[in-house]
């Protein structure tokens, strides 16, 4: 059994043919206890289907987090 992926996906309609059109990509997330946040997981886990023809892409990753003082 094949699984599709839907026609009213926005994703795989909409941002996934920009993404693969763009020379550069660039992906932000904050970071809350030394992890990646969920969204920027599911992001990275939506586009893993797509890693042969975003290899050679130039990207770049930012990961921030707050410093706390006291």
């Amino acid at each position: 059994m094949e699984v599709g992926i839907p026609n009213h996906d926005l994703i795989e309609r909409k941002v996934i043919p920009k993404l693969l059109e763009a020379d550069v990509i660039v992906l932000v997330s904050s970071l809350y206890y030394f992890e990646i946040n969920a969204q920027f997981k599911a992001v990275i886990d939506r586009f893993y289907d797509y890693n042969h023809e975003l290899k050679d892409k130039k990207m770049v990753f930012m990961v921030l987090r707050k410093i706390w003082t006291l």
